[in-house]
């Protein structure tokens, strides 16, 4: 029998945003997958200014990565791993947020080498200061000779995919707007009262965080009275339309943004009924806490029936229905920057056909003269038109009423698009 003997290496509790970026980056090496989750794991206790540091300096090595690691190859023979590799990528991705400025650049490079001497050892220091010396150098060589994929660092195949379906301007402008900062959107309850470090943004009812004190914003959060939402969200709640005293069916609902915005459009004798996996509801029940109007059903779309509803006193049919449909999340990849390594070529094909599936399943609940909408958070035509031409032939009952499609170096916000079909009977 053979024995593990391998451990995860041990840390010192990150007293700085640094060393819980290196921390975090280590463990996505081991194990690549969402960075959130990640996050999630690492102990911040309540330091959110701990955690906010970490998570700029950890999505920066991720939004860089491929750029990153290329600068890195060119300067060593053997790149190392583990520890070494996190650290060398985290005060990489410092550095180029530095752009020229060559005294941050400096200050940069010098608390890197003095992280390495208590995370690395002294033995690792003189590898290291040595490697960070010349890394400027190798970044820039990179971007200057590499295509756009490695510049932007992008899968190539995407940016292929991108090119041959917006153009390269489009592309370019696509690539540009991934690889920036997405700011902190809000929307504020009715009747909540927006402080001095929020500023009212370009779309109605959504503010954007402008630094500053975070605290007043905090206890906001905490008491209900905001929602952190790109202002995307809102494309597809007002494609559906909801009414007064109507009874809308939320599909793959978690973690519940889209039915907060609904809920207030029903009024206290409307009904929403919220749908998505087990698994995925804790932030769902949160964020639906005390409204009364609200209903949460633990179930899968395709297990849906009838007697799922009827069973629970719910309705069987509604007159609107709500698909946020699971997708490649190419229309958020500036907000989720990790999700576009976990991205294989064949996967926006495979989304497709769950969406179409998901749409034929959410049709089978609207009643006649009723109302469907099918959005995504993609950019890509195969998951938006291409689902919704595919229904409408499976189901001439339904009809196209209006679409929206949001691409982000157009409308300034994450991109998206959204159906509405009308049930004809």
């Amino acid at each position: 029998m053979k024995v593990n003997t391998l451990k995860r290496p041990v840390f010192p509790q990150p007293s700085d945003g640094w060393t819980a970026a290196v921390i975090l980056m280590e463990r996505y090496q081991e194990h690549p997958g969402r960075a959130d989750a990640l996050l999630a794991e690492l102990d911040f206790g309540a330091d959110a200014a701990l955690r906010r540091s970490a998570q700029q300096l950890f999505y920066g090595v991720i939004r860089n990565k491929s750029l990153l690691e290329a600068a890195l190859g060119r300067l060593c023979v053997k790149p190392p791993q583990g520890r070494a590799r996190a650290l060398l990528l985290v005060a990489g991705a410092e550095l180029l947020e530095c752009d020229a400025d060559a005294g941050r650049k400096a200050k940069a490079t010098d608390w890197a080498v003095r992280k390495a001497g208590e995370l690395l050892g002294e033995r690792l220091t003189g590898f290291v200061n040595a490697v960070l010396r010349r890394l400027p150098e190798s970044l820039e060589a990179v971007m200057q000779n590499g295509g756009l994929s490695l510049r932007f660092s992008h899968p190539e195949w995407l940016v292929a995919r991108w090119d041959g379906e917006f153009g390269t301007e489009c592309t370019k402008k696509l690539l540009e707007w991934d690889q920036s900062i997405p700011p902190v959107y809000l929307r504020m309850e009715e009747g909540a009262q927006a402080p001095d470090c929020l500023k009212p943004a370009a779309w109605p009812g959504y503010f954007s965080y402008e630094g500053g004190g975070w605290a007043p914003v905090e206890a906001l959060l905490a008491a209900g009275k905001a929602y952190a939402q790109d202002p995307s969200t809102r494309l597809c709640v007002d494609l559906l339309a909801p009414k007064p005293g109507e009874k809308i069916l939320d599909l793959c609902a978690a973690p519940g943004g889209k039915a907060r915005l609904i809920r207030p459009k029903i009024a206290a004798e409307g009904r929403i009924v919220c749908v998505d996996l087990p698994e995925r509801l804790g932030l769902l029940e949160e964020n639906l806490k005390g409204r009364e109007n609200a209903a949460i059903l633990a179930s899968d779309v395709f297990a849906l029936t009838a007697e799922s509803f009827t069973s629970r006193s719910l309705p069987e049919l509604y007159d609107a229905v709500l698909l946020d449909a699971p997708c490649s999340n190419t229309g958020v990849l500036r907000r989720r920057p990790d999700a576009r390594w976990r991205l294989k070529e064949g996967d926006i094909e495979k989304c497709a056909r769950l969406q179409f599936g998901l749409l034929k399943k959410a049709a089978q609940f609207v009643r006649p003269g009723g109302r469907l909408v099918y959005s995504t958070c993609s950019v890509e035509f195969a998951e938006n038109d291409g689902v919704a031409e595919a229904f409408l032939k499976a189901l001439p009952g339904f009809a196209l009423k209006e679409k929206t499609r949001a691409f982000p170096w157009e409308t300034g916000h994450d991109g998206a698009g959204a159906f509405a079909f009308g049930h004809e009977g």
